[in-house]
């Protein structure tokens, strides 16, 4: 259970929820320009954009679960268990894994367009990053200002979606959740006229023209309440106050602990993160601890050739 979305408001936000059963000790990890990254089947990167995200530290090797490179390129990988399907290495396309994906788009890619067209001669291999680190089912969205798209391989192939919505919870894959939402097309942030009861006001508070926007924690009807709320919150300019508003449609969609039970344990938000991907800025808070951590960017030597670590305090 996760959910993102990118939106534009004054600066560009990238805002997600990571829903799981536990925390595995994440930080915040910063890879400058000159931390020189090696993959199992593509060309080392010696040189590229410097990157900032949640991550664990894979020995030195940053497992990005979302993350941000300097010129405003945010991605995020979701969870796809059941329809995603990785692939045996192929020697006419670009062989990426699961967990190099991340830093392997950041690092080459300035804008999202240049993502697509990079990666559309993708496949998702099945390696795992180690022997108690099997590849995470995934599908990803990547955005900017400028546009998104959602990355999903199944058992089909590799597919890219355009995303205008710039939104992404789990299952089911990103097309059956657009044909889902057009049941949804009625909703509106305006009062709704009830012709079919007399004296409606006296029935009805504010907000019936949101009627029927789903409340429950599925992926589907996080998807739908996302969309709904993106689209039409207040914008404003002031990127002092904007990053709450990120989190206050994220704190849409938390989950809290004992809602959401599975055989794994309970589900819950482990924690929520807002970035201004403009001025390279990191929010988080982590579900014991409301208050909001700050990172920047530019308070980093993005110059050097060792990756920076924070702890997230849970």
């Amino acid at each position: 259970m996760c959910t993102a979305f990118g939106m534009t408001n004054g600066d560009f936000y990238l805002g997600r929820t990571l829903d799981w059963h536990c925390s595995y000790g994440e930080k915040i990890i910063v890879t400058p320009r000159n931390c020189k990254i090696n993959y199992k089947y593509a060309k080392s990167q010696q040189t590229g954009y410097a990157i900032m995200g949640t991550a664990l530290n894979g020995s030195g090797f940053p497992l990005y679960y979302e993350a941000i490179n300097e010129k405003g390129l945010c991605m995020a990988g979701l969870n796809f268990p059941n329809n995603c399907a990785y692939f045996k290495p192929n020697q006419d396309k670009l062989n990426i894994t699961s967990y190099e994906f991340i830093p392997y788009v950041l690092r080459k890619c300035e804008n999202y367009s240049q993502a697509k067209e990079m990666i559309n001669n993708l496949n998702i291999t099945d390696d795992a990053f180690s022997s108690e680190m099997p590849p995470a089912s995934l599908h990803w969205l990547i955005c900017d200002k400028s546009g998104a798209i959602t990355v999903e391989q199944t058992e089909k192939g590799l597919k890219i979606y355009d995303n205008p919505l710039k939104v992404l919870t789990n299952n089911p894959p990103f097309d059956l959740q657009l044909e889902n939402l057009k049941k949804y097309e009625n909703l509106s942030p305006f009062e709704d006229k009830n012709s079919m009861i007399f004296n409606s006001d006296k029935y009805f508070c504010s907000g019936t023209g949101a009627l029927g926007l789903p409340g429950d924690n599925t992926s589907m009807s996080r998807f739908v309440r996302t969309v709904f709320n993106s689209q039409n919150v207040q914008r404003t300019d002031d990127n002092n106050s904007n990053p709450a508003t990120v989190f206050k449609i994220l704190s849409k969609v938390e989950c809290i602990k004992g809602c959401v039970r599975t055989n794994n344990g309970d589900d819950y938000t482990v924690y929520s993160v807002c970035f201004n991907a403009d001025k390279g800025l990191y929010f988080v808070k982590t579900y014991n601890d409301d208050k909001i951590t700050t990172v920047k960017l530019a308070d980093y030597d993005l110059n050097t050739n060792q990756l920076f670590i924070t702890d997230i305090k849970q």
